[in-house]
């Protein structure tokens, strides 16, 4: 093999010393580039800076792919050395509400920070907004209490488990009709008061990959809860799917806000997509009432013990199974 076949081999697997200089090579040319951004340099050391800048970075999310699979093994490796991380990797319904969890206490986060600002700046879109958030978050608290609850009094029977959970799925489609009240409060003092979040271009970018990665991932484990059939996992699921649909409505005023003041087609937009929201909203809490009652007519009509390996959510889909 020649020096040049080995130069490529080498770039293809790299090891060793040379990813720690990869790391340190891309952040130090992503950090100089912002830095001469910032201070208005167009010299030639800015052109040299922005290439290196993107061919490491490229190169770097090369390699982070190159390595995901044997680190993402040996994590889950590592994982099932325990009970509690083994539950996590293997169980998708337990997954649901650790992150549920989590994502409740970030809602609680937003909820005071948006609160703070409504004092400080006198302004009824914070407070609305804080509102919005704190009632999210007794949603979903309640959800989880409610499940564990369930699974405490029904713990040696299946199918009253399962009638538990779906009392819980209409509980949480009628708390979502009534959480649209308050997005239509924050709707309507966003238009009438033309009033939005307004920060600054790099938090309004921070802001749109968040909203974005919120609403693929609520999307996308959607359709796993949909799979996975257990009416808990599917309601927490789809209260994160609305909070998604409020984010992304909250980023859309904000780029509003940032770079169209004073269009009223803007706000007519504003208008459109916060009537889209709130209806889809409605069309949630609506669907989830419906069909827990449909399920719950169905389990009455037919009572019957279920076998422990049909109960919804005990078992993973296929996908899941192998984590």
């Amino acid at each position: 093999m020649n020096k040049k076949n080995r130069v490529l081999e080498f770039l293809k697997h790299p090891h060793g010393l040379f990813l720690i200089l990869l790391c340190l090579l891309t952040v130090g040319s992503i950090a100089v580039s912002i830095f001469l951004v910032v201070i208005s340099y167009t010299g030639p050391l800015a052109y040299v800076s922005y290439i290196l800048a993107a061919v490491s970075l490229a190169y770097s999310i090369y390699v982070i792919v190159h390595f995901s699979g044997s680190i993402k093994q040996r994590a889950i490796a590592a994982a099932k050395k325990r009970d509690l991380t083994r539950r996590f990797v293997e169980n998708y319904g337990f997954r649901t509400v650790v992150f549920a969890v989590v994502t409740s206490a970030i809602n609680i986060g937003y909820a005071v920070f948006y609160g703070v600002l409504g004092i400080v700046a006198h302004s009824l879109w914070h407070g609305a907004l804080a509102g919005y958030y704190i009632f999210l978050s007794a949603v979903r608290c309640w959800a989880l209490f409610s499940g564990l609850k369930a699974s405490k009094q029904a713990k040696d029977d299946p199918s009253a488990l399962y009638l538990y959970k779906l009392k819980i799925f209409r509980g949480c489609g009628i708390f979502l009709i009534v959480l649209d009240v308050a997005l239509s409060v924050v709707v309507t003092q966003m238009v009438f008061t033309d009033s939005s979040l307004t920060h600054g271009e790099i938090m309004a970018i921070a802001s749109a990959a968040y909203a974005f990665y919120k609403i693929a991932l609520a999307v996308i484990n959607l359709f796993k809860a949909k799979n996975w059939k257990d009416p808990l996992v599917q309601s927490l699921r789809n209260i994160s799917l609305t909070d998604a649909l409020v984010s992304l409505f909250a980023l859309q005023t904000t780029l509003v806000a940032l770079y169209s003041v004073g269009d009223r087609n803007m706000t007519a937009l504003n208008i459109v997509v916060g009537a889209i929201v709130c209806a889809a909203t409605v069309g949630i809490g609506v669907y989830m009432i419906v069909r827990a009652g449909v399920l719950l007519r169905r389990q009455r009509r037919a009572p019957q013990r279920m076998d422990e390996t049909e109960v919804p959510g005990e078992n993973p889909p296929a996908e899941e199974k192998n984590g």
